[in-house]
């Protein structure tokens, strides 16, 4: 029985629209589940004609729990972005492949990422004529999620930056001025720092363990997952601000001023020597070969000298 259950969740995932990576003019839910049509529907319809009859449609992926939904990816167990990518595909923002993967690693286009940004806001996507993303772009635009010209190429991969600004804009956030934390923050471009500093005061992104953002590298599916739930976090106010901490002030340690007169203290103290008035000429002779000893008094008397006693 656990077996079918699993079976059926793979299918029921593979059944959903693949819009946010493919053709979101499709939007809708509405692969019919019928015997006869392909070997993947007719193994569902097996799996449920056990029980309670066939399934004609699949339109809820609500009832479904989190852990199982991770399960029935293959590819998706052991990321550490796991429970954020079922929490959007059992909301409805994201799906996997027919294959059942959902491929967490790889990387993203601009329209695909419109595409779940406009998603998460429950925003209507409008149909338009051209290629397909066309109605995404028009309805981003319309919204202030992007502007006209901002990309050259919508289908090419998005960057962090570019991501960051998105969010922020869907979010109705107006970017943090300043420069940011990151020791890469000259490679940030001007007209995204802004989004990426507000990005990172609202806990909705952070950079790596070397403190570098790389605003320019890609990113990946697993990512967008993380900062489109975070980002409907950041709404819902259940994401709180990360507090700014104030910079950690180094004491100025300081070199001692030289002494130029000296102390009365050494006038005082009895003089340390490895000599003494009745010492003759043939002992001196041999006391300068013992040079430990020469070095030893140096060492007592420097520091005096200097102040550090």
């Amino acid at each position: 029985m656990k077996k079918y259950i699993s079976l059926l969740l793979v299918i029921m995932i593979m059944c959903m629209p693949i819009t946010s990576f493919a053709n979101p003019l499709t939007d809708t839910i509405t692969n019919v589940v019928e015997k006869g049509t392909n070997v993947a529907k007719d193994i569902a319809v097996k799996t449920v004609e056990n029980g309670a009859g066939t399934i004609k449609k699949v339109t809820n992926f609500a009832v479904i729990s989190i852990a199982d939904i991770i399960k029935a990816f293959t590819d998706i167990k052991a990321h550490w972005a796991k429970n954020f990518i079922a929490q959007l595909v059992k909301d409805g923002v994201v799906s996997g492949y027919p294959d059942g993967t959902f491929r967490p690693d790889a990387n993203i286009k601009v329209s695909e990422f419109t595409v779940l940004v406009l998603k998460a806001n429950n925003i209507e996507i409008e149909k338009a004529d051209g290629v397909w993303y066309q109605g995404v772009v028009n309805t981003a635009i319309n919204h202030g999620i992007i502007k006209q010209g901002e990309f050259d190429n919508y289908d090419r991969y998005i960057n962090r930056g570019e991501m960051t600004r998105m969010i922020i804009r869907a979010l109705g956030e107006i970017p943090s001025t300043g420069k940011t934390n990151f020791a890469d923050d000259s490679q940030i471009p001007s007209n995204l720092k802004g989004y990426v500093k507000r990005a990172v005061e609202l806990g909705i992104i952070g950079g790596y363990p070397d403190n570098t953002f790389k605003s320019n590298g890609r990113t990946t599916r697993a990512v967008s997952t993380v900062v489109i739930q975070k980002m409907r976090e950041v709404k819902k106010g259940t994401l709180k601000p990360i507090e700014p901490k104030p910079p950690i002030e180094k004491p100025v340690v300081k070199d001692p001023a030289p002494i130029t007169k000296m102390p009365q203290r050494l006038y005082d103290m009895k003089a340390k020597s490895i000599f003494s008035d009745s010492t003759d000429i043939k002992e001196l002779n041999k006391m300068v070969v013992d040079i430990p000893k020469y070095v030893k008094q140096s060492k007592d008397f420097v520091p005096i000298y200097y102040g550090f006693c």
